[in-house]
């Protein structure tokens, strides 16, 4: 428990460092929240207080919580032992223009519910930890009822963790939704918010069958989604705009769209992730647009069943169309530095960092081709390749790009019609790793007489990826093979 905690700390320290401007507000479909706007903030230590202040709230004219408690997470030495306990949750039910902003510093053991017809609402630098109840307690959880559903929600630079553990068989439900909306939950935006050691991340749906799913519009930006096991999100109809995300080690499932939503997928990072762009465990699948997103090292693919999509080779399956909203992409390949230094609660609500742009993988850095602006963002740029440029600038071009060779000098001369060039064997699929654990180091990309080359240490790896090699020979599906 205590690496834990100290992993959220030691994260806090790094981003103090970052970069920082002054507070934004929403970009998105949640763009229309103000939350309690300019009220004078009411300050409250727990969640009883925060609950009271609530609950006398006349429910229209604006209410600001300044949260400042705090919670030892590292007291908790068997995070099981939250599982059984009763759920601790503040309720936000069928009230509006709320803001709930945490201090620096604070941290809660409680959930909060927006439900009913709760809207304008801002959740804000919230440090949320280890929540008793097991799957009965959503970290936060906005949800329709009979009275109507939540419009307009901002969910901005929080902190949420609990631990990947198995309690007493309740698997992926020992710890369940960090970030869920459900029954006709619309127009919400999640930025800049860390969630880490967590199993179930982010619902968008209660059911296949619910068709309030359809109206749902999310959009998902600045996120760093670390050491989780799926959801992110699982998507049950409507729409999702899910940009300039960071996903890294994702053992079991990414973005997971089904029942026909659809899902604009751009300029985000994935690394270490198995399944990171899916269709799967519906009876209907769903679909995606997949614009210049950064493919790193160690992408996986389960074997899929008749049911299953995966987005192995990295294409759109439809096409989204415009947000309806301005937007600005950072380049997929500073994607990871920028998340890093200003995701989460305790970053003095960053916005803006430094861009660093080398690879983590031994491929080198990713190009795109034939890229074109996208007219639903103001500076934002779209490409009909699925693969992001890692220019050194942190903001998208707009510009026309054009894929660069990604053979070096002293390259081999490729021959042969067949799916590896004569004298090298395979070593991998697209998307998979290609481990380099003999002959000469140069591995090539593509198939039937069209290749590219890259050499990797003996020793080394490369991701089997358009953005590892830098170009896309147009041989797909691509495999990679090493000299012998």
């Amino acid at each position: 428990m205590k690496s834990t905690y100290l992993k959220s700390a030691l994260a806090l320290a790094v981003v103090a460092a970052a970069t920082q401007t002054a507070v934004a507000g929403p970009v998105g479909y949640g763009a229309a929240t103000t939350g309690g706007g300019s009220k004078a903030a009411v300050t409250v230590t727990s969640l009883a207080a925060a609950q009271a202040a609530v609950d006398s709230y006349d429910g229209s004219s604006g209410l600001v919580l300044n949260y400042t408690g705090t919670f030892n997470f590292a007291s908790i030495s068997d995070p099981c032992t939250q599982h059984s306990k009763a759920a601790q949750i503040l309720e936000v039910k069928n009230k509006n223009n709320i803001t709930i902003k945490g201090a620096n510093g604070s941290s809660a053991n409680f959930g909060i519910h927006i439900a009913g017809t709760a809207s304008n609402i801002i959740v804000q630098n919230m440090t949320i930890g280890l929540l008793p109840g097991g799957e009965a307690a959503d970290s936060i959880s906005i949800e329709g009822m009979s009275s109507g559903a939540p419009s307009n929600v901002w969910i901005d630079h929080n902190t949420i963790f609990s631990k990947l553990v198995d309690c007493s068989g309740a698997g992926d439900a020992s710890f369940d939704g960090a970030i869920d909306n459900k029954k006709g939950a619309k127009n919400i935006t999640y930025s800049y918010n860390y969630i880490h050691d967590h199993q179930k991340v982010a619902l968008n749906g209660h059911s296949d069958s619910d068709s309030t799913n359809s109206s749902m519009t999310v959009t998902y930006h600045h996120n760093r989604f670390e050491n989780v096991k799926s959801r992110l999100p699982l998507q049950r109809m409507g729409k999702t705009h899910s940009y300039n995300n960071y996903y890294n080690n994702v053992s079991t499932s990414g973005i997971n769209v089904r029942m026909g939503g659809i899902a604009l997928i751009e300029s985000n990072y994935f690394e270490n992730v198995k399944n990171p762009v899916t269709s799967r465990d519906s009876s209907s699948i769903g679909y995606w647009d997949l614009r210049n997103n950064y493919v790193g090292a160690n992408i996986t693919w389960d074997t899929p069943d008749s049911a299953t999509v995966n987005a192995t080779n990295w294409t759109t399956t439809k096409a989204f169309g415009s947000t309806g909203y301005s937007y600005t992409v950072d380049s997929a390949a500073c994607v990871k530095s920028i998340v890093i230094a200003t995701a989460g609660a305790g970053t003095n609500l960053a916005t803006t960092a430094s861009c660093s742009a080398t690879s983590s993988s031994s491929s080198s850095k990713a190009s795109s081709s034939t890229a074109t602006s996208s007219s639903s963002s103001s500076k934002a740029s779209s490409s009909s390749s699925s693969v992001a440029s890692s220019s050194s600038s942190s903001k998208a071009s707009s510009s026309a790009a054009s894929s660069s060779s990604s053979s070096a000098s002293g390259a081999p001369v490729l021959t042969g019609t067949g799916d590896y060039p004569d004298g090298f064997s395979k070593c991998a699929n697209l998307g998979e790793t290609c481990s380099v654990s003999k002959g000469t180091g140069w591995v090539a990309f593509g198939r039937k007489g069209s290749w590219v080359t890259k050499k990797v240490t003996v020793g080394g790896s490369i991701a089997c990826t358009v953005a590892a090699f830098g170009s896309d020979p147009a041989g797909n599906p691509n495999k990679c093979s090493i000299q012998n």
